[in-house]
């Protein structure tokens, strides 16, 4: 029956028809094609950004580990970068300033008992440390930025720290030695046996 009602139609009406069907094929391949570009594209604007953000961390990592303070402020600095840029470096970069901050830090000593409380006359207030190197500063100022969660300063010395609306919400500053220390409008943190912290 269809082949009656095509052959019936007139030789200009058909050549019409498969006018437009072969347009009609080559537009959805040629979609088709777009599309598969397009994906290819995507893919490899991923990909290139993704090693961007390997090789900014990369060099980040390097400028902090530099023996010189303005060259490790630097790669503080590249590491907040990649930090608000990246949502998967973003734990790695935490931790990296972290682990400049303990470094970089005297350790607390922990007593196991409390300590006994002196007589006023023999009371001698002991000096307050020297405040952070710039480049921990600086780290400490970029981590209470951009909060991350189990940021370990716990048994680190932070007199006179500048924590001022630093976010701290999940780090854990127990038994730092914040003496000293801003934390003006600032989050709170785990802070129990802080030096420094009243309350705990």
């Amino acid at each position: 029956m269809a082949d009656n009602s095509w052959s019936s139609l007139p030789a200009g009406d058909r050549a019409q028809i498969i006018g437009q069907w072969r347009l009609f094929l080559i537009q959805g391949i040629a979609a088709l094609g777009a599309a598969v570009a397009l994906l290819y594209t995507a893919r490899n604007y991923r990909l290139t950004r993704r090693g961007q953000v390997t090789d900014r961390f990369i060099k980040a990592l390097e400028r902090i580990g530099h023996t010189e303070e303005y060259v490790r402020s630097g790669g503080v600095l590249a590491m907040e970068q990649v930090l608000k840029d990246d949502v998967g470096h973003t734990a790695d970069a935490a931790q990296v300033l972290t682990s400049l901050v303990r470094q970089r830090t005297a350790s607390v000593a922990v007593r196991k008992s409390p300590p006994r409380m002196p007589k006023a006359a023999s009371y001698v207030r002991r000096p307050l440390p020297d405040p952070p190197r710039p480049d921990v500063q600086l780290a400490l100022t970029v981590l209470g930025r951009n909060p991350t969660p189990a940021m370990d300063l716990s048994g680190r010395c932070l007199a006179r720290a500048d924590l001022c609306e630093a976010d701290l919400r999940g780090a854990d500053l127990r038994a730092a030695d914040l003496r000293g220390a801003k934390l003006e409008r600032g989050v709170s943190a785990i802070l129990c046996k802080s030096v420094g912290v009243i309350g705990c």
